[in-house]
């Protein structure tokens, strides 16, 4: 009986070698592999490309390297950024309730003032709120392209370097908190002239 399943088992084939290409067929896989190796250049520079148009002032970079480098910080700054809108946020809506105080006790005369406060106060609070969006959005553009760069192996090192701070993304900021410190001493301010109007004289 173990005899004839032996007998029944077909033999194993050799596998053959594959057969040689010739010529036109070495040319045309040559050719191929050149396209594909070309398509992924393109996609590489394309997306490096859409990153620098986000950048501040990202046109003036030459090198990818030095985009990518750029990109990283500028990510990481719009990260711990994002993290100091609520306080932004908050020192405007204490703005707002020392401006609706400061309406009720001050005279007549300095009404004008403060409507003009309360304008001021509604455009910081609306241009907070238009940059928080605008910066979520080139965010998350970013972050995508270079997921698919790290996906294409040239991402690796945009995350191994950190340079100083775009200039353009600080001033922006600065000019944001100067502007909340502004209305915050001026509002003071007439605070301030408003008690020495209300003191009896001869005090």
């Amino acid at each position: 009986m173990g005899s004839d399943q032996v007998q029944s088992n077909p033999r194993k084939r050799k596998r053959r070698s594959p057969k040689p290409l010739n010529q036109d067929e070495i040319e045309n896989k040559k050719a191929a592999h050149k396209e594909i190796e070309r398509k992924r250049r393109h996609n590489i520079a394309a997306g490096v490309e859409a990153i620098a148009g986000i950048l501040p002032n990202g046109d003036k970079e030459k090198y990818k390297g030095q985009i990518l480098f750029r990109a990283v910080e500028y990510m990481q700054q719009l990260q711990k950024d994002t993290v100091r809108l609520p306080e932004l946020e908050a020192r405007n809506v204490q703005l707002e309730d020392q401006l609706e105080q400061a309406t009720s006790n001050m005279p007549g005369f300095q009404g004008a003032r403060i409507e003009e406060l309360e304008r001021q106060n509604q455009v910081l609070r609306q241009e907070s709120e238009d940059q928080a969006r605008k910066w979520a959005l080139e965010k998350g553009v970013m972050e995508d392209e270079l997921m698919s760069l790290r996906a294409q192996g040239r991402g690796s090192s945009a995350d191994k370097d950190h340079h100083s701070l775009t200039e353009e993304y600080h001033r922006n900021w600065r000019n944001e908190e100067n502007r909340a410190n502004n209305l915050a001493a001026e509002l003071e301010r007439l605070k301030a002239e408003s008690r020495e109007g209300e003191r009896p004289q001869g005090f």
